[in-house]
């Protein structure tokens, strides 16, 4: 069995590692102590097509899957682990697909 990322799966966890170095680690510690969400860097991640991974085209969605999905929501865990960021990520992908399709294109 095979357990390496596929090309494109490597490029989504590249490209999320280098948004969180760049966008979300700088000043990660004021904003959790001064409970402020990061909207700009939100709506950053929504722009790249992160939100959108797991979900189908008609929605908005690319349709890549829920694995690189799940490698995204990790990286920004490496990052700001304890955030409302990373919860909103993981409620995005927890089964409320239908009611969750505005955020598609946040």
């Amino acid at each position: 069995m095979n357990f390496n990322l596929t090309e494109q799966q490597q490029q989504i966890v590249d490209q999320v590692r280098e948004f969180t170095a760049q966008r979300l680690a700088p000043g990660v510690l004021e904003r959790d102590e001064q409970q402020v969400f990061p909207v700009e860097a939100f709506k950053e991640f929504g722009a790249m097509g992160m939100f959108g991974l797991c979900y189908p085209k008609e929605f908005g969605g690319t349709d890549i899957g829920y694995l690189p999905y799940i490698l995204a929501v990790e990286e920004v865990s490496k990052v700001d682990p304890p955030s409302f960021f990373h919860r909103l990520l993981l409620l995005l992908s927890s089964g409320v697909a239908g009611k969750t399709a505005p955020f598609v294109s946040f």
